[in-house]
């Protein structure tokens, strides 16, 4: 299961095997010591507890703080992949060719660019919350604005070695912005 280049979507309706199916991508995540692991289980159940020892950050629940939380990660996100890319700029041709990460790239410490993957179980969770959040001056339902701030990061993170991993009990047009949705490279569907 490629994670570095295409985001993936994993859908299925409740008691299919969603998680078990995003835990499977995450494993190989868990077990190198370079990647750093965003964890977000709207569920709020005890399937993601064991990745909680070794993620870069964790969060289990379902009130409107987590939703908040998670749009607060993904803004650092955001500025994350805005960096790489302008550390990519400043290296040579050798180490970075095309502005794409590189396995010895992201094993590097010293350049600080590891795989970066963000697992959100129950994603339609924060997706179709109505909390109103203030974004440069304008009020956005928050749902709205990570939907905004995934789909950027799905466009333009992989590149930069960050990758999102989404599960949702419905992967339509309803639930998953179609702008998103259209940049989720590998989908995996279990009973929908």
């Amino acid at each position: 299961l490629p994670l570095v280049w295409p985001s993936l979507l994993v859908g299925a309706t409740p008691r299919q095997g969603k998680p078990c199916a995003a835990r499977r991508g995450a494993a190989g995540l868990i077990l190198a010591p370079y990647p750093r692991l965003y964890v977000a289980d709207f569920k709020a159940g005890k399937d993601w507890d064991a990745a909680a020892q070794v993620a870069h950050r964790f969060m289990a629940g379902d009130e409107p703080e987590h939703i908040l939380a998670l749009a607060d990660w993904l803004v650092e996100l955001v500025g994350e992949v805005q960096g790489r890319y302008r550390r990519m700029r400043e290296l040579d041709d050798q180490t970075c060719p095309e502005s794409k990460i590189t396995p010895a790239i992201s094993r590097d410490p010293s350049l600080d660019m590891p795989i970066t993957a963000i697992f959100i179980d129950e994603v339609q969770v924060p997706l179709e919350d109505r909390t109103p959040v203030d974004v440069q001056g304008k009020k956005l339902p928050a749902g709205e604005y990570v939907g905004e701030l995934l789909t950027w990061l799905a466009k333009k993170g992989p590149a930069a070695g960050i990758v999102l991993v989404l599960a949702t009990q419905r992967p339509d047009s309803k639930t998953i912005p179609s702008g998103l949705r259209a940049v989720l490279g590998s989908r995996f569907a279990l009973r929908v």
